[in-house]
Order: structure tokens, then C-alpha cells, then sequence
């Protein structure tokens, strides 16, 4: 898939000025499932996303220079890449899923250690019927040097053929497939993005973002494997966090709830 995200109207709750985040972003599998045994297949996944992060009269005094007021964007980007393996014998109703993974986030003004990330997933879930499984599983994150874990559920219901109900950790999603052309849905998604970048002076900086979006969603299908999908909805929970090179805290703001719009193109090959 690849989307384009707008994300605007989100103002500092402490300090003036206001932060737009527009954002491009490609995810893959990179190949059918290899099954190296009857009941073991692994997907290896790939991801980029370029981000613009546009500041609003906003005290650059906290960020860059000692300027009082000032517009300004910074452009960080992320690459992602991972191995999830997972096992579900015919014979059992119990399945098995285990993700490793690796990030580089940065401005690419400078690469080091502290630009790269890891992560690790694992979890089990059981197929109450045919149309039902529930899971339980938990993830650890290593994002500048800092460890978090992260434990969540997993769902998924085929209410009907038309309605599916899948939930994952804090994101989740009811999707309801009209016909062969139109599918509808609403959800939730958690975003937390962490960038290592350099100020004009080129000293390190690292910026903390987390926000939360709920929409409504529509796809249509195109052509052969091809498929539009469009939405829009609100942010909420939306927090800023910007470290100096020490480590130091220099910028801890919440901002206000906005609103976002997406765009983007999918490809159901298989």
C-alpha cells in the first residue's frame, strides 16, 4: 500500500503556534509467504515513510535559534524492515506468531547507532470457531536507547460474509465489503513516531510524537488487484516531546485534537 496523510489544526496547549504533519508512507510484503514446513510460513515486510512536520509561529528559541517567533518544517524519514513468522497446524485451533523487525529514523543530516531501532513481537492466539479467534500478545521496542514494553489483544471476527470486526492492541477496525467494488470502515490507529534529527547548528536532536486517529474509511476497487481507499477523522491524545544530545528534555507539550485526511492506493496481490 501507499497513502498520503494530512494531519492539521493541532495547537501546543502551553506555548503558541500550531503543528501541521503531512506524511507519505509504502508498506509490503515483499514476497508469498516461504514455508520452509507443512505448518511454518514467514513474510518478510518492508516500509518508508517520509514526514514533514510544519511548525506555526512557534518560539524556535526551544528548537533552533533564539528567534521569538517563526515558521519552520523539519523532514524526517523512516525505513522499515521485519521477518513475522507464524504457525497454525490444521489440526489445532491454536495459532502462533512471532515479528522481528529494525528502523532507521533519522534526517539523514547524520546516521548513527542512535538513529537505528528494534523490535520484537510475539503472541498466540485460538480460533474459538471458524469465524472467530481471540490472541494475546506483547512487544518490546528499543528506540534511542530506551526499552518499552508493549503488551495488547488481538480479534478476529467475521461477523457475516459482508462484516469483519478486527481489533489489534490499541488499533482496530470494522470493515463491511458492500459488494464487489465498495468496501466501508471505521477504526482507530496509534501512531508513535521517534526521530533522531540535527538542529542548523548540527547538533543532535530527537523528537517524540504520539498521536491517535479515528476516521471513516471507503476503498474501491479499480482494476484487476488494484484498489483506491480515501478517509478522513480526528486526532486525539496527541503529545510532543523534543530531547536535547544529553538526553535532556527540552520540550514536553500536549496538543490540541485536529483533524486528518488520507489517500492512497492498495494492491491485493494475493
Amino acid at each position: 500500500m501507499a497513502a498520503i496523510t494530512r494531519s492539521g489544526n493541532m495547537g501546543f496547549k502551553s506555548i503558541p503556534g500550531t503543528l501541521d504533519i503531512s506524511q507519505f508512507e509504502s508498506r509490503s510484503l515483499l514476497s508469498r509467504p516461504l514455508e520452509p514446513s507443512e505448518d511454518l510460513e514467514i513474510i518478510p515486510a518492508f516500509g518508508f515513510k517520509s514526514t514533514s512536520l510544519h511548525f506555526d509561529q512557534v518560539p524556535t528559541s526551544i528548537f533552533f535559534d533564539k528567534h521569538s517567533l517563526r515558521t519552520f518544517d523539519v523532514y524526517p524519514f523512516s525505513l522499515d524492515c521485519g521477518l513475522l513468522t507464524w504457525s497454525g497446524p490444521n489440526s489445532s485451533p491454536w495459532i502462533y506468531g512471532v515479528w522481528t523487525g529494525a528502523r532507521l529514523a533519522t534526517d539523514f543530516r547524520t546516521v548513527d547507532r542512535e538513529d537505528f531501532s528494534f523490535q520484537f513481537a510475539a503472541g498466540a492466539g485460538y480460533r474459538i470457531h471458524e469465524k472467530c479467534a481471540l490472541g494475546i500478545g506483547s512487544g518490546v521496542t528499543d528506540s534511542d536507547g530506551a526499552i518499552a514494553l508493549h503488551p495488547g489483544i488481538g480479534l478476529d471476527w467475521s461477523v457475516t460474509e459482508r462484516l469483519i470486526i478486527r481489533v489489534w492492541g490499541t488499533d482496530w477496525r470494522a470493515s463491511y465489503q458492500a459488494d464487489d467494488h465498495w468496501r466501508f470502515s471505521v477504526g482507530g490507529e496509534s501512531s508513535h513516531e521517534f526521530w533522531n534529527i540535527s538542529d542548523q547548528g548540527g547538533k543532535p536532536l530527537s523528537i517524540n510524537l504520539k498521536t491517535y486517529r479515528i476516521g471513516l474509511f471507503t476503498s474501491r476497487h479499480l482494476t484487476g488487484d488494484l484498489w483506491l481507499r480515501a478517509g478522513a477523522g480526528i486526532t486525539l491524545g496527541n503529545a510532543f516531546k523534543l530531547f536535547g544530545s544529553n538526553d535532556e528534555l527540552l520540550v514536553d507539550q500536549k496538543l490540541d485534537g485536529g483533524f486528518f485526511a488520507q489517500v492512497g492506493l492498495t494492491i491485493n496481490a494475493w
